[in-house]
C-alpha cells in the first residue's frame, strides 16, 4: 500500500503546509479553546490539505485526523476498526506551543492497520517545520532523516526514579548518560512556557538524539513515532519490558463526557521507544 509515488507526495504536501499555512499563521494566530486544549486555525488548514492528499492517494481508507475528523460519532468508530487501514493525523503536535510563537511543534501522519479489533501502527512520517526536518519511511519501511536544521536541547538533569518519569508521560535520555534521567525540553529565549511534542520527542529518539521517548496520549500523537520505531527495532517497550506491537480496541477511550479523551490511550505513558541494549537498564527497577 506504501508506495514511493505515496510517500514523496506526502511529503511533498507537509512541504507545502509548511509554506502556506505553518509559516503564514506563526507567531500570529489565535488559540481557540477546544475542550480543554487550544486549536488554530493553521491546525485546521493544514489537517484539511493532508486529507485532500490521503483522499487522492487512498479513497475510502478512514482518516483519523484531531482535527477534522467525528472523532466521537459511534459510527465512524465502527468504521475504523472495521476497516483494513486507517490513517492517523495530527497536523501540528504542539499547538500550545506553535500559538505562542514557540518552534517546537511537529506534524505526523501514520498508516495503520486493523485488524481483529486491533490496531498496528506500521508507518510513519514526521515533519519538524520550523527546522524543516524530516524522519520517515521509505516505500520499503526503511527509515529515512533529513534533520537539516538545529536541535540544540536545554538539558535539565532530574535525580528522580525513570519510572517516576514514566508515569509523568515525559522521559528523555541523553544518549551518552543513559543511566540518568533526563527531563530536557528546548530552549526558547522568548517565551517562558512549554508543553511536549512527543512527535519530537519520537523523531529524535528514531534519530539517536535521544536514547528513550514515551509513547502515549492520543493515537494521532504516537501512531508515527510507534510505527517508525518498530522499523528500528526501538520498541515501543510496554512498561513492564514487553514489546508493545497490536493495540486492543479496549486499550483506547472511546466513550464518555470528554471529547478529548477518545482515541487516548488509557494512562499517561503507556511505552517507550528505546534501543534494546537500554531497554534491561530502563526497566531493571520493576517499572
Amino acid at each position: 500500500m506504501i508506495t514511493t509515488h505515496l510517500v514523496d507526495r506526502l511529503r511533498a504536501t507537509l512541504l507545502q503546509a509548511r509554506e502556506s499555512v505553518f509559516l503564514r499563521h506563526f507567531d500570529s494566530v489565535e488559540a481557540e479553546d477546544k475542550f480543554g486544549t487550544v486549536v488554530t486555525v493553521a491546525d485546521r488548514e493544514a489537517g484539511a490539505l493532508i486529507n485532500r492528499t490521503l483522499a487522492a492517494l487512498t479513497p475510502g481508507v478512514p482518516v483519523l485526523n484531531e482535527e477534522t475528523s467525528p472523532i466521537t460519532d459511534p459510527a465512524f468508530i465502527e468504521a475504523v476498526f472495521s476497516a483494513r487501514h486507517v490513517w492517523a493525523v495530527d497536523p501540528i503536535d504542539g499547538t500550545t506551543n506553535y500559538s505562542m510563537g514557540n518552534p517546537n511543534f511537529c506534524s505526523a501522519v501514520a498508516l495503520c492497520q486493523c485488524c481483529e479489533q486491533e490496531i498496528r501502527p506500521i508507518w510513519g512520517m514526521m515533519f519538524d517545520p520550523t527546522r524543516n526536518g524530516f524522519v520517515y519511511q521509505d516505500a520499503d519501511g526503511a527509515p529515512v532523516y533529513e534533520l537539516v536544521g538545529s536541535y540544540q536541547k536545554k538539558l535539565v538533569l532530574d535525580r528522580m526514579k525513570i519510572s517516576a518519569l514514566l508515569k509523568g508521560g515525559i522521559i528523555a535520555v541523553k544518549p551518552d548518560v543513559v543511566e540518568k534521567a533526563v527531563r530536557w525540553r528546548f530552549h526558547e529565549a522568548r517565551r517562558n512556557q512549554f508543553i511536549e511534542s512527543q512527535v519530537m520527542n519520537g523523531m529524535l529518539a528514531a534519530a539517536g538524539k535521544l536514547s528513550a521517548a514515551a509513547v502515549g496520549g492520543h493515537l494521532w500523537d504516537f501512531a508515527a513515532p510507534f510505527a517508525v520505531a518498530s522499523a528500528l527495532g526501538l520498541g515501543p517497550w510496554r512498561l513492564d519490558g514487553t514489546r508493545l506491537a497490536e493495540i486492543p480496541r479496549s486499550e483506547f477511550i472511546l466513550d464518555g463526557d470528554d471529547p478529548d479523551d477518545y482515541w487516548r490511550l488509557r494512562g499517561k505513558a503507556h511505552a517507550v521507544i528505546a534501543h534494546p541494549a537500554l531497554r534491561d537498564r530502563f526497566f531493571s527497577d520493576g517499572v
